[in-house]
């Protein structure tokens, strides 16, 4: 059952991960052939704002891209492995997908669509920022030799405890910000709460490396730190040195976490 139950995540987070390719290049191609010709408006400027240029829809691309492509390596690492801290280091992974709503948002400018918009994507992102952290602490959690038929349990809490919190975000959107998001002072509270858990995740691999005296587990919990803070940087898509940083970040973490755990279980 519990072997099933993480076949259809992964399938499902590889279809999830290849649809937010799917729209967020679609729009960004639309955006160069056709949307650029229409006549769209800001709430209150009357004109086309920072937050739909190009480059911002360009940076959530190359981000659903990048979760894509990195959910099918860490595919190819789990086949060789019922390892749970795998498992919920590709659901980390996946989970930086659903950034490519973010382009959905750019067309409500365009089709009048934003305050259904952003009565539900907003959450829908704030969401999968969440699922991201609780994995990335869950998995650290097994590391730490926490029982693994335990598992499904931790998934299923992971999802309600994100829907929940999320779901309870209050979004303004008569404001504004240059991030394709609607600027609101909600996302203080779940950062704070995600802030923590990036945290637990430090300690939980710093306590595996202890408990298991191993320290290639002492390298996972700065490869999660240097993703986690990698995410946090690309967040905003204001481009500059934060964005390089950021993706620098996330590429050397993720690398980081994959030939570790090869290490420790041998696989290369």
């Amino acid at each position: 059952m519990i072997e099933k139950i993480r076949i259809y995540s992964i399938y499902a987070a590889i279809g999830i991960s290849l649809l937010m390719i799917i729209t967020s290049g679609s729009v960004l191609a639309a955006s160069k052939f056709y949307l650029k010709a229409v006549n769209a408006h800001d709430f209150i400027g009357g004109t086309i704002p920072e937050y739909v240029s190009g480059t911002a829809l360009n940076l959530v691309f190359v981000l659903t891209l990048t979760s894509f492509l990195a959910v099918f390596i860490f595919k190819s690492l789990f086949k060789k492995s019922s390892s749970p801290e795998v498992f919920f280091i590709l659901v980390a992974v996946a989970a930086l997908s659903l950034e490519g709503l973010r382009a959905v948002i750019y067309l409500s400018y365009f089709y009048g669509w934003m305050y259904r918009i952003y009565l539900v994507l907003p959450r829908v992102i704030y969401f999968g920022k969440l699922i991201s952290a609780l994995a990335l602490f869950i998995s650290g959690l097994f590391s730490t030799g926490f029982p693994v038929q335990k598992q499904n349990i931790f998934l299923g809490l992971s999802f309600i405890f994100s829907i929940l919190l999320s779901s309870s975000v209050p979004i303004d959107y008569s404001i504004n910000a240059n991030i394709l998001l609607p600027g609101n002072k909600t996302p203080y509270v779940i950062q704070k709460v995600i802030y923590g858990l990036y945290i637990l995740s430090l300690l939980n691999y710093f306590a595996a490396a202890y408990i298991n005296k191993n320290k290639y587990f002492f390298i996972i919990g700065l490869g999660t730190v240097l993703f986690a803070l990698g995410m946090e940087l690309v967040f905003p898509l204001t481009g500059g040195i934060y964005l390089i940083v950021g993706f620098f970040c996330l590429g050397t973490g993720l690398t980081l976490i994959h030939y570790t755990f090869n290490k420790i279980y041998h696989w290369i």
